[in-house]
C-alpha cells in the first residue's frame, strides 16, 4: 500500500489550465497528515483516552495509528471529531501558503480590524510626534456670558 494519495491527474472533464501550476507537490504525504492530527490532538488539548472515546474506537488502536504503527486510513480520519478535522484541514490549507482564520464577530471583530489597520499602517506611523503634533490644554474652556 502506497504512503499517498496522488491527485495529479485531472478529473474527467476537467480543465487541463485548472492544474496547479507544479510548484508543489500536490501529492498527500500521510505521514504528513498523521503528524497534522498529532498536531490537532495537542492543540485542541484532547487526549487519546477521551479521543477514542469519541471515535468508538479502542484506545490502543488510536495510539498505534497516531504514531504511524497502523496505517491511517480514510474511515479513521472521517471518525475524528470535528474540531480536530477542522484543525487539519487548516493545517492542510496553510502548507498551500493559504491564511486560515478563525472567524470572529461583535468586539472581537472590531478589535481585529483596529489592530490590523495599526499593523498596516505602522511602518507609515512617526517613530515620535513632532512638536506640532503635540498638543496641552491649558485650562477649561470659559464660558461667553452675553450681557
Amino acid at each position: 500500500m502506497a504512503d499517498s494519495f496522488r491527485r495529479d491527474a485531472a478529473p474527467t472533464g476537467a480543465n487541463p489550465h485548472d492544474q496547479l501550476d507544479g510548484s508543489r507537490s500536490i501529492s498527500l504525504d500521510l505521514a504528513e497528515m498523521r503528524a497534522w492530527i498529532n498536531r490537532a490532538v495537542r492543540d485542541s488539548g484532547w487526549n487519546q483516552t477521551a479521543l477514542s472515546a469519541a471515535m468508538g474506537k479502542d484506545e490502543a488502536y488510536v495510539s498505534r495509528v497516531l504514531s504511524g504503527e497502523k496505517p491511517l486510513s480514510a474511515a479513521f480520519i472521517r471518525e475524528l471529531p470535528n474540531d480536530i478535522e477542522a484543525l487539519v484541514a487548516g493545517y492542510y490549507a496553510e502548507s498551500f501558503g493559504l491564511v486560515v482564520v478563525t472567524p470572529v464577530s461583535g468586539q472581537d471583530a472590531v478589535k481585529n480590524l483596529v489592530s490590523g489597520l495599526l499593523g498596516v499602517l505602522a511602518p507609515q506611523l512617526p517613530a515620535k510626534a513632532s512638536a506640532m503634533a503635540k498638543v496641552t490644554i491649558a485650562s477649561a474652556p470659559r464660558k461667553v456670558v452675553a450681557r
